[in-house]
Formats: C-alpha cells, sequence, structure tokens
C-alpha cells in the first residue's frame, strides 16, 4: 500500500510540474520548485478523498472496479468522505462518553 501510494505521489508531482511549466511557458513566466512541489502535494491529498469515495461506493455495490455510476454519485455528494469522518468522530465522542 505505501508503495503505491508513494509511486501514485510521485506521478502526481511530475504531471503537475509539468504541466506548470509548460503554462509558465506560454505565459513567459518563471515558478519556483517549491511552490511546484506544494500544488502537486495539494493536488495528491485532495484527491484523496474522491478517491476512498468511489472505492467505497464500488465496494457497496459489490464490484472491485469503479465505474460511471460511481463517479456520478462522488459528484453528486462532494461532502460524502467529510460527512462520513464527521459521524465517526461525534460516534467515538459518544463511546468515550458513555465510558466515563
Amino acid at each position: 500500500m505505501y508503495k503505491r501510494k508513494h509511486r501514485t505521489n510521485r506521478e502526481t508531482r511530475s504531471r503537475v510540474m509539468r504541466c506548470s511549466h509548460v503554462a509558465c511557458w506560454k505565459n513567459g513566466m518563471d515558478i519556483a520548485e517549491v511552490v511546484v512541489a506544494c500544488i502537486s502535494d495539494l493536488a495528491f491529498n485532495m484527491s484523496e478523498y474522491p478517491a476512498k469515495d468511489l472505492e467505497l461506493f464500488s465496494q457497496h455495490a459489490g464490484r472491485k472496479t469503479v465505474n460511471m455510476e460511481d463517479v456520478i454519485l462522488t459528484g453528486i455528494t462532494p461532502t460524502l468522505h467529510f460527512w462520513r469522518g464527521f459521524h465517526s468522530l461525534n460516534h467515538q465522542q459518544e463511546i468515550d462518553r458513555r465510558r466515563r
């Protein structure tokens, strides 16, 4: 799992770097490598949530692959992962409160 995530992060970084350099070249600008690294990390981290939601939709349907319906459902419910995390946090707080 770690190797796959690391490889995907590396691929995301190289694609963001290429796109940013092409955009800067077209506009006659320069971009610092630190900025490119920050943008690629942000893009990678922000794509994890929809990817997890896609995985859960396909698992719920009993499939191992993602199809277009899963993508549409993820687009319809953009805050799904946020609410699931919020619900699990509240659930854990409720369990902790009951233990006291």
